[in-house]
């Protein structure tokens, strides 16, 4: 049964569809008050749906000829290894009582042309309070896939290990590149298994030092480095982003002194350093899959978005509904 019209979404929808998402977005914020609060206003929202809109397809769901929905997807030429539509937390909104039947027809005409542009992997992220929408992309076949969370900047209420903790510096550059090289091989491992293409780039690394908005933690024991928790500053339209929000963006224990406390006593010198920059919150963001990492981040942070997925079966590229039954061999 159609309750509404879907159509591709042009010029003339984006001011009703930006105050849709913000209308939504403030009553978010009522429930989790971390939540930054610029995404509330459309005029932020508002260029971002106008420029995606010109770039990859897009559709809104009319009824009695109102605005109540709206889904833009991005094209992402590779996301672990598959060309893929995301749609962030932005690119998305719907309304009324009968809101899951609205997306799933959004998301049926919109991901026709989705997997027609050889996107086989759809990524969505949601809310994480939006229980209704959770419930329907779960119906779709959507996992999980990343994270997003937030704190605020109180103390770490925790056991911290007896280690020596100091800011990192281009002097510890090659050790800073082992560590990461150690977190690339362990997220290559069981039960993550993402896929280790590359080595972690030395000059990225050395640029990242040197910006006074981001610092580098590492832990050492015994004179022997063990440990790092990266922290700074991030620009993307990320739900955890906005100006007083500094974000973790990479953090490593070696095996050995795992669950001693080390990752705690980073996390509070890296927190301490944020409020000494003038940061009123902290972000991480991190993998389901990462048993030891997802643990230990749900320990001092909050949930406030999830990235989902859906995984395509590629052979729907030529074993579509309008092949010739003659044409299979």
């Amino acid at each position: 049964m159609t309750y509404c019209t879907v159509e591709p979404i042009k010029e003339k929808h984006i001011e009703d569809a930006a105050k849709l998402f913000a209308e939504n977005y403030r009553a978010e914020r009522k429930s989790t008050p971390l939540l930054p609060s610029k995404y509330g206003n459309c005029e932020t929202i508002m260029p971002w749906l106008g420029d995606q809109a010109k770039k990859t397809p897009g559709v809104v769901a009319l009824a009695n000829k109102k605005l109540t929905g709206y889904l833009i997807g991005k094209l992402i030429p590779s996301w672990r290894g598959r060309r893929s539509a995301f749609v962030p937390f932005w690119a998305h909104a719907v309304t009324g009582k009968k809101r899951k039947r609205i997306f799933r027809q959004m998301y049926t005409q919109l991901s026709s042309d989705w997997t027609a542009n050889g996107c086989y992997a759809h990524l969505i992220s949601v809310l994480a309070n939006d229980k209704t929408l959770l419930e329907t992309l779960f119906w779709f076949g959507f996992g999980m896939a990343v994270i997003d969370s937030l704190r605020d900047l109180s103390d770490v209420q925790s056991k911290h290990a007896d280690i020596e903790i100091r800011r990192g510096n281009l002097d510890d550059i090659e050790t800073i590149l082992s560590l990461s090289q150690e977190f690339r091989r362990y997220m290559a491992g069981s039960p993550i298994f993402m896929a280790l293409t590359e080595k972690s780039s030395k000059k990225y690394n050395e640029e990242w030092l040197v910006k006074p908005s981001n610092a580098i933690w590492l832990g050492s024991y015994k004179n022997d480095i063990l440990a790092y928790m990266e922290i700074g500053s991030v620009n993307e339209n990320f739900v955890i982003s906005d100006e007083k929000t500094a974000w973790i963006q990479g953090a490593y224990t070696k095996e050995h002194l795992r669950s001693q406390g080390v990752g705690a006593a980073l996390l509070k010198q890296a927190l301490n350093w944020a409020k000494s920059k003038g940061y009123e919150k902290c972000a991480v963001d991190f993998e389901g899959e990462n048993i030891l990492g997802s643990t230990f981040w749900l320990k001092y942070f909050k949930p406030i978005c999830f990235s989902l997925v859906r995984h395509i079966d590629q052979r729907i590229g030529w074993a579509h509904k309008d092949r010739n039954i003659e044409h299979f061999w």
